[in-house]
């Protein structure tokens, strides 16, 4: 009996814990007045000059922000997140590879 709780336990767990994963995943379409890739990508690199590596488009905390990786003309690597309707520049975090959090810069 006490195994038969402990997987029903266990299942409800698991059943939570995709649900807390779902929830971060765009559950909405943007909205037409949204900017688009083009046009935020020109907003990033307009104030962090270098070449973008990787776009993605997150629905968090009910809004639509766009994470844009940027490689910096110093080589340097950083994440920038942008409100996908105004174009807000939300936070900046430089990527480095010692772990070492005093770069990170939130806007």
């Amino acid at each position: 009996m006490t195994q038969l709780k402990i997987a029903s336990l266990t299942g409800l767990l698991m059943v939570g814990a995709i649900a807390a994963y779902a929830s971060n995943e765009p559950s909405q379409s943007l909205p037409e007045n949204a900017l688009t890739q083009q046009q935020a990508t020109e907003i990033v690199l307009a104030e962090h000059p270098g070449s973008i590596v990787e776009f993605e488009r997150q629905y968090e905390d009910g809004m639509h922000v766009y994470e844009v990786y940027v490689r910096g003309t110093d080589g340097e690597t950083s994440e920038i997140e942008m409100n996908a309707l105004t174009g807000e520049i939300l936070a900046v975090d430089r990527e480095d590879d010692d772990c070492d959090d005093k770069d990170d810069h939130k806007t």
